[in-house]
């Protein structure tokens, strides 16, 4: 027992030599907290942990070939490489002369698809022949292209999309009557012009009655139709178109026909005027006298002629500057002559203006010749202008 005891006590003091810590500065020991080696390292470590320096002023390199670098200063945060200028824009154009082709490249040569500046086959011509008309198919044998815009001549030996046919061209088969119109054919409709099956209206029966004598227009009120060929009896309130007046009173002395009853005509005395005869033209304006002679004595200076005959003379003496005034009861054919008198202003003549519906050839024309001289004045009217010519100077 004393013996196991030993042999414990004896292990126990070898395990706790190996278990102490064995301080030196060779390997196998531990290092104390006084070491120097501890300052020595904790130096280098810090400046390994030192942050870099800002210090550097040198422009960055344009961009390249990728490397990490070697400076020992850091680029500043708003730092700015140079464009690279090895590199085209990200918008940017290229000349001819860029593109990668073979051949020679001149004003000759065309870039053909293949990647060749060459000399290509001549073009053809424009055509300035009219198309032809559509027909059999053919591709053609001219020297000369058509137009981009060319037209084809319409096919007239076509029907147009949209056409009709006459009955003729139906030459076999038939034709269903519900393809003829709208509506429904049948035994009892019949076709209409509008292309409709219908029924025929019931018309009229035709008439037996006489046809009455012409008079007062009126619809009628019968139910009845006249035949086509109906003929009205002969109208006995009027005369013939080519008959003969058995009515006309004895005509005795000068004057005109006029009527007094129907078909009954008498003498209508000229100068005595009636309601219901024809108008007094002598009182109305002289058309149906055939001339008139008369003297005119200027009033105030103005000469007034009243045109009462198809044909006229007045004669007119002046006494002092006068005005001859467009005449009144013109009528289209009415002609006449104006014998003027000139008298003596202290020995000039007096002179003579006209109205406006007076037209001479070349202009107005002036009285000459001495006091006391004749002029004639010629005219004739259309019934709203005079047209007028003079001759002056006779001699009183």
């Amino acid at each position: 027992m004393a013996g196991l005891s030993t042999l414990f006590s004896g292990a126990f003091q070898v395990l706790s030599n190996k278990l102490a810590p064995v301080f030196g500065t060779t390997a196998g020991t531990f290092a104390q907290g006084n070491d120097v080696r501890f300052g020595v390292d904790q130096t280098a470590r810090d400046a390994a942990a030192a942050k870099p320096s800002l210090a550097s002023t040198g422009t960055p390199a344009m961009d390249g070939t990728a490397a990490l670098g070697s400076a020992t200063t850091s680029a500043r945060s708003d730092h700015v490489h140079p464009t690279d200028t090895s590199r085209a824009a990200a918008s940017h154009t290229h000349a001819i002369a860029d593109l990668t082709a073979t051949g020679t490249r001149d004003a000759t040569t065309y870039l053909r698809g293949d990647g060749t500046w060459t000399t290509p086959a001549a073009g053809v011509s424009l055509g300035s022949t009219t198309p032809a008309m559509d027909g059999t198919a053919a591709a053609g044998s001219a020297g000369t292209a058509a137009r981009s815009d060319h037209v084809h001549p319409t096919d007239t030996s076509r029907a147009a999309a949209s056409h009709t046919h006459s009955a003729a061209d139906i030459t076999s088969g038939t034709v269903a009557p519900a393809r003829l119109g709208t509506g429904t054919a049948s035994s009892s409709t019949y076709l209409r012009g509008d292309q409709t099956w219908g029924a025929v209206p019931t018309g009229a029966s035709l008439g037996s009655a006489t046809p009455s004598m012409a008079g007062t227009a009126a619809a009628g009120s019968s139910a009845n139709a006249a035949h086509e060929d109906h003929v009205h009896p002969v109208d006995t309130s009027r005369q013939a178109a080519d008959a003969t007046l058995t009515a006309l009173a004895p005509l005795t002395g000068a004057g005109l026909v006029r009527a007094t009853a129907t078909d009954t005509f008498a003498m209508q005395a000229v100068g005595v005027a009636a309601a219901t005869d024809i108008p007094d033209r002598q009182a109305a304006d002289g058309r149906y006298v055939t001339y008139y002679v008369g003297t005119v004595t200027p009033s105030a200076g103005t000469v007034s002629i009243a045109i009462t005959a198809r044909d006229s003379q007045h004669y007119v003496t002046l006494g002092q500057n006068s005005t001859l005034a467009n005449f009144t009861g013109l009528f289209d054919g009415a002609k006449g002559r104006i014998v003027v008198t000139n008298g003596s202003n202290g020995g000039t003549a007096y002179t003579l203006a006209y109205g406006d519906k007076f037209s001479w050839p070349g202009g107005a024309m002036a009285l000459s010749g001495a006091a006391g001289a004749k002029h004639v004045i010629k005219w004739f009217s259309d019934g709203t202008n005079i047209f007028a010519t003079l001759a002056s100077g006779w001699a009183a």
